[in-house]
């Protein structure tokens, strides 16, 4: 898995000052009322069977987006999380499957997708890494009637 930052807008900040992704990895998740623009790129699954270091992998992780890694639900399936965002999502390369407490949507290139706090994570059940780019919008925290993912 790897997730890179793009471009962040932050409050107090005006809009073409991007925040330098590198020196500032407090805002992978971005607060009520600022903006995250990311890349993620998701290994096939095969690549998390043998000699796969799980410790290591989160500890790497954690440095390059240490909120949102406090957000996995350690009980649930392995990289389970809900953000307080709004998430416009499109998948670039690749097939990866969104992962729902109830369901599974299994995603093609040019696919569209927003998500609006559900909980979810990714998975890639095909043979080439999966690429998406997901634009998160913060918003205050949701109430459970108006979280879902819509695709």
């Amino acid at each position: 898995l790897r997730s890179s930052m793009l471009w962040s807008v932050q409050l107090g900040q005006p809009p073409y000052v991007s925040v330098d992704p590198v020196a500032d990895r407090d805002h992978d998740i971005p607060a009520a009322g600022e903006v995250t623009f990311l890349s993620l790129e998701l290994p096939p699954d095969a690549v998390y069977v043998d000699g796969f270091d799980a410790g290591a992998a989160d500890v790497e992780q954690s440095l390059v987006s240490p909120r949102l890694c406090a957000l996995f639900n350690q009980d649930a399936v392995p990289g389970f999380h809900a953000t307080p965002t709004t998430d416009y999502i499109v998948v670039i390369a690749g097939t990866p499957l969104l992962v729902l407490d109830d369901s599974e949507v299994l995603l093609k290139p040019g696919d569209t997708l927003v998500q609006n706090g559900a909980r979810h994570a990714w998975r890639n059940p095909g043979t080439v890494s999966a690429s998406i780019v997901i634009v998160m919008v913060g918003n205050p925290v949701h109430s459970e009637d108006d979280t879902g993912s819509h695709a």
